[in-house]
């Protein structure tokens, strides 16, 4: 009988002590943000402890090379979940992860999450106010007519994900057929 006690009384403890003590809630893995949107990084404090220090990190290559996020992060000993506002850098790519670790005075605990995705943010500059353009018909199914008073470089249409779907140069007549119906951005 004592030896029985003694297995289930050790299993309990590799149970407990094989847990991590931070939990990261939010970013999970598998969303997309925009550079520059801020946000929440939500964990949670598992197993608390009196002297905890928390760092934060990002990493744009899959979690090979992790950034320290720099801004100090606040620690509120009351309760057990704590944020941070990231402002998502100008950089782009699917393979970024959040890491967050828990640095106590005798361990070291951490989580992360799996990729995301930060896609480029698409501005439009409006023209001077001399110069005019018109862009037609709207809809359009086979030919989109373009003009301006001023000199047109290039022409770029973007689908709703930010690809390039179509690119001319100088031209006041392109050929959409090619395209699915959908909403596009035409620059």
């Amino acid at each position: 009988m004592k030896k029985l006690i003694f297995i289930n009384f050790f299993s309990i403890l590799i149970a407990i002590s094989s847990y991590g003590h931070v939990d990261l809630l939010s970013p999970e893995g598998g969303e997309t943000y925009t550079v520059g949107d801020v946000v929440l990084i939500n964990w949670y404090e598992v197993v608390y402890h009196s002297t905890v220090t928390w760092d934060l990190y990002y990493s744009g290559d899959g979690g090979n090379t992790f950034n320290a996020l720099t801004a100090p992060i606040t620690y509120d000993a009351n309760t057990a979940t704590h944020n941070y506002l990231w402002t998502v850098p100008d950089t782009v790519g699917n393979d970024f992860q959040i890491f967050i670790e828990q640095i106590g005075t005798m361990n070291t605990y951490d989580s992360s999450s799996d990729n995301f995705t930060i896609s480029p943010t698409i501005s439009i500059n409006s023209p001077a106010d001399d110069s005019s353009l018109i862009i037609y018909p709207n809809p359009a199914s086979d030919i989109l007519q373009i003009k301006s008073n001023q000199a047109i470089e290039s022409i770029r249409i973007y689908n709703t994900t930010g690809q390039s779907v179509i690119e001319s140069k100088s031209s006041s007549t392109i050929d959409v057929r090619i395209l699915l119906n959908g909403t596009y951005l035409v620059i």
